[in-house]
């Protein structure tokens, strides 16, 4: 059944009235009833009633600039870890505006008397344990038919990852030989990688690349050695940070030497000097006992104030026994022994090491400095005899090179060979001798024009030319060479 009624008030009225509506049957004898409040406005003389009306839209949650509205799973905001800033539920429409607006995000509430409420992120506030927490907001309107009155919000929180390391002994202590196993795991938003690493030889274990916001992988180390004493560090890291855990593991082992280096077996020093000796070992525990001997007559030095004998350590298990001898004299130049034991493995597996002192080639002056201007003597000497065996040997080329004879062209009628350096090419010596046939060259070689040849002058008697000498073109008389001082 329907049933409408109209109402015209006069134009001066207003304000608030409530409209009640009263429903009796008559059959069973029940009456309903229901009223809703009516607001009449005078606006210009003109009389306009506006009934209450719930709004029409759910409430809508605005933070960082973005708007979602209404209840909806896609609802979700990425905000890191960390966030301050306000988060703002409003509600928009209806008459009259709406009441009581609620905003609720985990423990976090805001209310308003209107129709808006803000909550306010605080630093700290907004972190790793909020990830997923869904926000929540409400509101009331007057007429009690506000259906559609809320509105969520799901918070997505970027956080670096949270990482948690663990083994399976109560100790950091173990002995050559165990197999412990690792457990690395990290929980972050986005989703983090995992590694396991060691941090001395930056060598990677293991490593997992996880599609989950909690990441886990386990390593087992098969067997452990001397050398496995090292930090293991379990790493997780996202677009919001790197953390890292670390594992400190001691492998017990007796005292051995270095291998990767060359150790010193001898030390030069003068008398007077500082004698030092670096040996570099490694092993877990630290030395317990450190001893120095002098090997000829077995003398424990340990204690002498001028033979001194520490440990340094380094990086785990490495480490380095110092060795010191002051103020050196005589009997100091001799063979020593290094006696290193911490107490692990058996008797007689303590580190042993002999080493020699020996004499420098050189000594000190008074004041402690060498005899600089001397070895600087010396070495100016050495360079002058060498500027005059170079001097030696340009010269002894270029009296080679004056004694260098040359050939005429086998066409010639007689064969000439130039006893002089040019440069009026000289006198030129037939070199041929009388065999009864003819004149025939002595070890006849065919030669071509221009073709040189070098003789040892040291074989050609001058004595021998013949008188005959020819006398070139543009050459000067004999007499006037010899006037000149010139020898033929």
């Amino acid at each position: 059944m329907f049933y409408q009624s109209r109402f015209y008030p006069s134009p001066h009225i207003g304000g608030v009235y409530q409209v009640t509506c009263r429903v009796i049957n008559k059959i069973i004898g029940n009456a309903q009833e229901r009223g809703t409040p009516v607001t009449f406005r005078s606006e210009f003389n003109k009389s306009v009633i506006s009934p209450d009306e719930p709004p029409v839209l759910p409430p809508k949650i605005t933070i960082s600039g973005e708007t979602y509205r209404g209840v909806n799973a896609l609802n979700r905001i990425t905000l890191a870890a960390g966030y301050t800033g306000d988060m703002t539920c409003r509600v928009e429409g209806g008459y009259p505006k709406a009441h009581t607006t609620q905003l609720t995000c985990g423990t976090l509430t805001a209310s308003g008397t209107g129709n808006v409420a803000t909550l306010t992120f605080q630093d700290g506030q907004l972190n790793k344990d909020m990830d997923g927490t869904e926000c929540k907001c409400t509101s009331q309107h007057v007429t009690g038919c506000y259906d559609n009155n809320e509105a969520s919000l799901t918070l997505d929180v970027a956080y670096a990852p949270v990482v948690t390391f663990t083994h399976d002994s109560a100790s950091s202590e173990f002995n050559k030989g165990d197999t412990p196993t690792f457990t690395c795991t990290a929980q972050g938003n986005p989703p983090p990688n995992l590694t396991l690493s060691r941090k001395r030889t930056a060598q990677q274990l293991a490593s997992v690349q996880s599609n989950l916001k909690t990441a886990e992988m386990t390593h087992t180390v098969d067997p452990l050695n001397c050398l496995d004493t090292d930090e293991y560090v379990c790493t997780g890291q996202n677009n919001q940070g790197v953390t890292r855990k670390v594992i400190s593991v001691e492998v017990k082992c007796p005292q051995q030497l270095a291998s990767n280096i060359r150790q010193p077996d001898t030390v030069e020093v003068a008398q007077g000097e500082t004698a030092e000796l670096n040996l570099e070992i490694y092993g877990y525990p630290t030395p317990q006992l450190l001893t120095l001997m002098r090997t000829r007559d077995n003398t424990n030095l340990t204690g002498s104030a001028r033979h001194l004998i520490e440990y340094s350590p380094g990086q785990a298990p490495f480490g380095v026994v110092n060795v010191t001898i002051l103020d050196v004299v005589e009997e100091d130049f001799t063979n020593y022994t290094i006696i290193v034991d911490n107490g692990e493995g058996n008797e007689g597996d303590a580190l042993v090491y002999p080493f020699y002192v020996a004499q420098a080639k050189y000594e000190k002056q008074e004041g402690g400095e060498e005899y600089t201007a001397i070895a600087v003597g010396v070495s100016v000497a050495v360079l002058v005899v060498l500027v005059i065996v170079v001097i030696l040997v340009v010269l002894v080329l270029r009296h080679r090179n004056s004694g260098k004879v040359k050939a005429s062209a086998p066409s010639m009628e007689n064969r000439y060979v130039d006893i002089f350096p040019n440069p009026a090419d000289g006198y030129e010596v037939p070199v041929t001798q009388s065999d009864g046939e003819g004149m025939k060259p002595e070890g006849h070689r065919e030669l071509r024009a221009n073709q040189y040849e070098e003789i040892d002058l040291s074989q050609v008697n001058v004595y021998d030319v013949p008188t005959e000498l020819v006398q070139q073109e543009g050459a000067a008389p004999k007499d006037e060479q010899a006037a000149n001082g010139e020898t033929i």
